[in-house]
């Protein structure tokens, strides 16, 4: 009895696993092909000057990012992780909005210093001020993806959906709001 039980158990994982590795397999896919996309227009339309001032200013905010995101995004996987496994949902909620404050303040101090200091960067480091121009429309950016970075850590962290939307529009909604769908996947956890 045990056995089959098992087996089936066995089965089951087997299939989820298969399941979401072909989803990531092909979402890669996509990311990568639209990336590809991106930089051949932005290098073929507008030039390789432009493409470099702008890869060059991804690299900056990339270095940004970094600091104003203090890891909490891998400390919060962690450490939600463990209060879900001991079952105490209330220290995790506090977890999920503490580490949401935190990283939404340090983010917004990040953006702003980085479009304060953009011609500084500019100038100092680059000797050339067109660059400033891509730090400070990116600036808006980075308390996007610091947030980004915490939505992404809950949905790795929550177990996998169960269809119950009514419509194809709701589930289309779901799967292009990532905001959206971490929110839905953890709210038996959180609420």
């Amino acid at each position: 009895m045990k056995n089959s039980e098992n087996e089936g158990e066995k089965t089951h994982y087997l299939k989820l696993l298969a399941k979401t590795s072909f989803i990531v397999f092909f979402s890669v896919i996509i990311s990568k092909t639209l990336s590809y996309s991106y930089k051949l227009i932005v290098a073929r339309y507008l030039g390789a000057e432009v493409y470099g001032l702008f890869t060059l200013a991804t690299v900056i905010l990339g270095i940004f990012l970094t600091v104003a995101s203090l890891g909490l995004s891998d400390g919060f996987l962690r450490y939600i992780s463990y209060y879900k496994g001991k079952n105490s949902f209330k220290k995790a909620r506090y977890l999920f909005i503490f580490t949401f404050i935190i990283s939404a303040i340090t983010s917004i101090i990040s953006a702003i210093i980085l479009f304060t200091s953009a011609n500084f960067i500019a100038l100092t480091f680059f000797h050339t001020i067109e660059l400033s121009f891509y730090l400070k429309i990116l600036a808006f950016s980075l308390p996007f993806w610091a947030l980004g970075n915490i939505f992404l850590a809950t949905v790795r962290f929550c177990p996998p959906l169960t269809s119950t939307s009514s419509s194809a529009g709701a589930t289309i909604w779901e799967i292009s709001c990532p905001v959206s769908l971490s929110l839905r996947r953890c709210s038996c956890f959180f609420l």
